[in-house]
């Protein structure tokens, strides 16, 4: 928990509470809500056929902040011939990766008013509120640890324990191995300080940059995260389901996903995918062998096929993969706080009884 004092600081007033960053302070966000308010006109245009252009020069003179820039660079972009995925683009942070991949799946498919509105009432089911505040919490507490630790391990490290060290060897006592790990540990801290700062940083530069953020979370998270790579590949199925409730052909739509999605990891899965079906493979086996369907959605995409209801299994198997994996990772940030209680807990407790036993050995040795 934060006081209200700061509060409203790391948190924009009305904003939604997966919307985590310094908002009211760091003028180069983007929030939620403007993205969704870019997004319904979006969707207004292109079910009313509405020039772009005029549209968004108009929503330029009511954004505030860094969005009115951005918006400034799309209209340019449009002004110049582009289509509007490309002008999207060429603005990065005005849009997340998931909404623009909608909306270039949307205008290559010919179904971007359904992509469009579906990517509105995505942003509006799937965010977790519980996964982004104890995500706060942990980072929260864990920049405090830090802050308030540093001073404390390197103080004990430069002044304390070489003093221990000296009066050891003076009354030729032998020091316990709580004294001796604490030594140590601090030794090591000392010597490896500079690594804390680098990691407040980086992390630092993930949460307020677009681009290093992007960058941990597509290329180093994903591979080796299985919930963030069962989240992604549930949203591959979901889009699978609304080109199937549209009409559209699932080749067709799995080829654009393969050339544009944002996940190296998956998008190496679904070239995988696409060249399977050029050579004539069925389409769920293949995304079986690449762990992006499981046996079991496999036997209830073919039972689908042979009633006709394709597209509802599709959407089903999407928002189920998606609540487990949204369960998942709630369970693990969930662990992230006591973990970091553990940790700290464990750096007072060795600090303690290293001194303290040192203090109780010494006591003994001269009565």
């Amino acid at each position: 928990m934060l006081f209200p004092t700061f509060r409203r600081w790391l948190r924009p007033y009305g904003g939604p509470p997966s919307d985590i960053g310094l908002n009211s302070l760091w003028p180069w966000n983007t929030t939620a809500g403007q993205r969704q308010t870019l997004l319904r006109m979006l969707a207004v245009a292109a079910e009313e056929r509405i020039g772009l252009v005029p549209l968004l020069a108009a929503a330029v003179l009511d954004e505030r902040g860094v969005q009115r820039q951005r918006l400034r660079r799309v209209v340019a972009a449009l002004e110049e011939g582009g289509t509007l995925p490309d002008a999207l683009e060429q603005s990065p942070g005005v849009l997340t990766d998931e909404q623009l991949l909608s909306v270039r799946l949307g205008a290559q498919s010919g179904m971007l008013a359904a992509a469009l509105r579906d990517a509105i009432a995505q942003q509006d089911a799937v965010g977790s509120p519980r996964l982004a505040l104890e995500l706060r919490r942990a980072a929260y507490y864990l920049g405090v640890i830090l802050v308030l630790g540093l001073p404390i391990a390197a103080f004990i490290g430069l002044k304390i324990s070489p003093e221990l060290k000296k009066i050891s060897n003076e009354f030729e006592l032998q020091t316990p191995w709580a004294t001796d790990a604490a030594i140590a540990f601090n030794r090591a801290f000392v010597q490896l300080w500079w690594l804390a700062p680098v990691a407040l940083l980086l992390a630092a530069c993930c949460v307020v940059f677009r681009r290093p953020r992007r960058f941990v979370g597509n290329s180093l998270a994903s591979p080796f995260f299985a919930p963030l790579r069962r989240l992604r590949a549930a949203g591959v199925v979901h889009r699978l389901g609304l080109a199937a409730e549209t009409g559209r052909p699932l080749p067709g739509v799995l080829s654009t996903l393969a050339r544009y999605h944002y996940d190296p990891a998956i998008r190496h899965k679904l070239l995988f995918v696409r060249n399977e079906l050029e050579l004539g493979a069925p389409l769920w086996p293949s995304m079986q062998a690449v762990n992006l369907l499981a046996a079991d959605e496999v036997q209830a995409l073919d039972l689908a096929e042979r009633l006709g209801n394709r597209p509802w299994t599709l959407m089903q198997l999407a928002a189920g993969k998606r609540r487990r994996a949204t369960r998942l990772l709630e369970r693990m940030a969930g662990w992230l706080v006591p973990l970091v209680v553990l940790a700290a807990g464990a750096f007072v407790l060795l600090q303690a009884y290293g001194t303290f036993g040192w203090l109780i050995d010494l006591v003994e040795s001269l009565a």
